[in-house]
């Protein structure tokens, strides 16, 4: 049973890593392009592009309108390939219909958007670039949905990767070049999104699907429908507190909220390429009669790789501020702790939630996110005033803590899984013990690069601390390792 659960973590582990290199590209070419928008960008210009991005993540969710999940589930339900061929077309259909809708009325009300978000008229014309980008990006999407499901995340991977480096190429071309500010930003994106339109259509051109059915289109949007309401507030988790800060603080403190939670984000190196590979390969172990064992040994590797990942980030702040942007937004430095253990939960949250998907319980997902979310818009409203921008994020940190945890709670009455608190607790403790030694470090008086290579050998503690107290064992090490140079020996002699 051992060998097949680390089997199971080895491919999960695989496609995660593929998926990793497009989010590991996209985050890199993101983060070295970031210096070039906050440096040559107008504090208040860089704000508008924090909250329009918000913007377009919000009508975004609202046009998915929960058919990427509502695709993944059905389509998993049956081995027919004339009744999966059906689930894809429908889907295509009301995905690439949806958005369009979403996408004219945005253009109908271009200004009273613009007035709303931004407060004043002026912006329009970003509001209609981001319009067409949205539907352009929601037919990517629609791509990117066909390629997990064919698992093709090196496909995936590139495709991303290209996109982005056209895209952001283009905008800081627009923006430094010819000094056009925000619109240049939008105008980058949406030119290189229409690159990543036709490659993404040459990827799948053999799996797009032009048939439908009126009942797997009723179908997918019975399942998707519960989940809107679900989006809507998992959105409003990670990015109302845009809208939240440039009402009470203005457009420039948005921008350096926005600095600083970039940087908490970088533990998304590790959520990001996990919840990519999740949703296929959930699905595909849940008839497994040994679902439940991985599902327990996945979650507590998940915790300690984005716990590693947000204690580094956590070390290096102040470096990472500093190197991202002038000194004008080093308060971005107050944000980044919150943030970066926000996705420690967050990370854990598709794995805790694994229960009510395969149930098909949507709409406890729905609660619990719903409640997650009116804990992060209240503490923001409460906090913001007192203590500004870290309030935000303080508020970013508790909102995901509780829907991490409403999903557990009501998971466990459907479809429970063992929890491993005792791995969990070692976790925690060597956690502790490493902010413990790397603040302690942090206080002597060294140079600058002496600092830093001090804080990076108190990181190395981590790991040892999960070997010492028995978090990981030698012989599960041994396991994983045999298992996976196995299976790569397989893939590579079957290549």
């Amino acid at each position: 049973m051992a060998s097949r659960t680390a089997r199971s973590l080895i491919s999960l582990s695989w496609q995660s890593t593929a998926y990793g290199l497009g989010t590991l590209g996209r985050q890199a070419v993101v983060y070295l392009a970031l210096p070039l928008f906050t440096n040559h960008m107008p504090q208040e210009e860089f704000g508008v592009v924090s909250v329009t991005a918000a913007f377009l993540a919000f009508v975004n969710t609202l046009s998915n309108a929960g058919l990427p999940a509502a695709t993944f589930r059905l389509y998993n339900d049956t081995q027919d390939v004339k009744t999966r061929r059906l689930t894809l077309g429908s889907s295509q259909t009301l995905i690439g219909g949806y958005a369009l809708l979403t996408a004219l009325v945005m253009l109908l009300a271009v200004d009273p958007l613009a007035r709303f978000l931004l407060g004043t008229s002026s912006y329009a014309h970003i509001i209609r670039v981001v319009a067409v980008l949205l539907l352009v990006e929601s037919l990517i999407n629609y791509g990117n949905i066909l390629l997990r499901i064919q698992v093709r995340p090196l496909a995936t991977s590139i495709q991303s990767v290209l996109q982005i480096v056209v895209q952001l190429g283009l905008a800081v071309l627009l923006v430094r070049r010819y000094d056009l500010g925000a619109l240049g930003y939008w105008l980058g994106y949406l030119a290189g999104a229409l690159v990543g339109l036709a490659l993404m259509l040459w990827l799948v051109r053999d799996a797009l699907v032009f048939r439908v059915s009126r009942e797997h289109m009723k179908g997918m949007i019975v399942y998707g429908l519960p989940l809107i309401p679900a989006a809507l507030a998992l959105w409003a988790l990670r990015l109302v507190d845009r809208g939240v800060v440039v009402s009470l603080a203005g457009l420039d403190e948005v921008a350096v909220y926005e600095v600083g939670y970039k940087i908490g984000m970088l533990v998304a190196l590790v959520v990001g390429p996990f919840r990519a590979a999740w949703p296929q390969f959930a699905f595909s172990t849940m008839h497994s009669p040994h679902a439940s064992r991985i599902y327990r040994d996945t979650l507590t590797y998940v915790a300690a790789g984005c716990t590693f990942i947000a204690l580094g980030v956590i070390a290096f702040r102040v470096d990472l501020v500093q190197i991202m942007a002038p000194s004008t937004y080093i308060r971005a430095v107050d944000v980044v702790p919150w943030v970066a253990l926000s996705q420690v939960a967050w990370g854990m949250y598709p794995v805790l939630a694994v229960g009510l998907n395969i149930a098909k319980r949507t709409p406890y997902i729905t609660a619990a996110t719903v409640f997650a979310a009116a804990v992060n818009i209240i503490l923001n409203v409460l906090l913001i005033p007192v203590i500004g921008i870290q309030g935000a994020a303080i508020a970013t940190l508790l909102g995901y803590t509780a829907l991490a945890g409403g999903v557990y709670i009501m998971a466990q009455r459907f479809y429970a899984f063992p929890i491993d608190w005792s791995r969990l607790g070692k976790l925690a403790l060597a956690s502790g013990l490493t902010v413990l030694l790397v603040s302690q470090l942090g206080g002597l008086d060294l140079s600058l690069w002496g600092g830093r290579a001090v804080r990076s050998v108190g990181l190395l503690l981590f790991p040892i601390l999960l070997l010492v107290t028995g978090f990981v064992t030698q012989k599960q090490c041994r396991l994983l390792w045999q298992t996976g140079t196995g299976l790569l020996r397989k893939r590579f002699q079957g290549a």
